[in-house]
């Protein structure tokens, strides 16, 4: 049921990415793997095209996230 409703929502494409930005932005906070790099792991074939929809979310960039919010 959450599923459903989750995709109502979203486009499978934008919930991908949703899914995919979340996981980058824990991984910002509670890595130290290279944005490049969480980038990659997240499922971007592209770390340009990764900082512009992780900007688009957060209204930030990758590197000034993990400076605002790493612990």
């Amino acid at each position: 049921a959450v599923q459903c409703r989750l995709l109502c929502y979203f486009t499978v494409k934008s919930y991908i990415n949703k899914v995919r930005l979340d996981k980058a932005g824990y991984l910002l906070t509670h890595s130290y793997l290279s944005v490049t790099d969480i980038a990659f792991d997240c499922g971007f074939s592209d770390s340009n095209y990764f900082s512009t929809a992780f900007k688009n979310k957060y209204g930030t960039s990758p590197k000034k996230y993990r400076d605002t919010y790493s612990s």
